[in-house]
């Protein structure tokens, strides 16, 4: 109502503010300017965070690349490390061990730890990689170098 009276004593006055870019207005246009400036604010601050975003994102997937780079060449020396150890293993097994046995059966003195017959592989699934269930060397049959 005021607005109104207003205009009725000076009916350029809105003309005029607009001019001057000031806006005549009551409690209701005051609130529907604060919640327009308020989306702005808040529009304008996603628009900043979304550089920082975009930025980050940016940055997360060159770390990936470099992560990745890093499991590749890390596989390739597990790759490395199983097939020499199988390698080694076999030569324990299929040499090692029983040329050892060999040697104590024609009496050379026995270790204070009894040889294991044999070591397990690690594409086995047991839990240690020495035979725990090895015979004392009386017990073993060197005839058979399994």
């Amino acid at each position: 109502g005021l607005l109104e009276i207003l205009r009725t004593h000076t009916p350029d006055i809105f003309t005029q503010a607009q001019q001057s870019q000031i806006f005549i207005t009551g409690p209701s246009g005051l609130w529907s300017a604060i919640g327009v400036a308020s989306q702005k604010i808040t529009l304008q601050q996603q628009n900043e965070n979304q550089k920082d975003i975009v930025n980050t994102v940016e940055h997360v997937l060159d770390s990936i690349g470099t992560v990745v780079g890093h499991a590749n060449t890390m596989g390739k020396g597990l790759k490395s490390a199983t097939m020499a150890f199988e390698k080694m293993h076999k030569s324990i097994n299929s040499r090692l061990l029983p040329r050892s046995h060999k040697i104590i059966e024609m009496g050379a003195p026995s270790p204070t730890k009894p040889l294991p017959k044999r070591i397990a592989s690690i594409t086995t699934h047991g839990d240690d990689v020495i035979d725990a269930e090895t015979p004392p060397l009386s017990q073993i049959d060197h005839s058979n170098p399994e």
